[in-house]
């Protein structure tokens, strides 16, 4: 198993640029309020590895007030042999995970009192 302390770190949402949310009608303005995040990794038949941050962000639209839940992830892949590190990779689309590291998230999401 690699280590996510072997890849940059990303910041805390609280100390990341707001992002530019994007919705079907396009350009959207909101806040991120609050996020939750698992990591898991996935092994390559070739000896790579992609590391995965599945986060769930709180976001509250500008408007109407409303608050929803954006399910997003980051990946980056790191090559074993050459130990190159890559980026971290934003995805917004959304995410496949196994039940067990959904579980974690509402776990997250219910401890940071956001559902009961």
């Amino acid at each position: 198993m690699i280590k996510m302390e072997s890849y940059r770190i990303i910041k805390p949402f609280n100390q990341r640029n707001q992002p530019t949310f994007t919705t079907r009608d396009g350009p959207a303005f909101g806040t991120l309020i609050d996020e939750v995040e698992v990591e898991d990794e996935y092994r390559h038949e070739d000896g790579t590895f992609t590391m995965y941050k599945y986060l769930v962000q709180q976001i509250n639209w500008e408007y109407n007030n409303s608050e929803e839940f954006r399910f997003c992830y980051y990946f980056s892949n790191k090559d074993l042999i050459e130990e190159d590190y890559t980026k971290w990779n934003f995805h917004q689309g959304g995410p496949s995970v196994s039940v067990e590291l959904l579980q974690q998230l509402f776990d997250k999401m219910k401890d940071s009192g956001w559902i009961h």
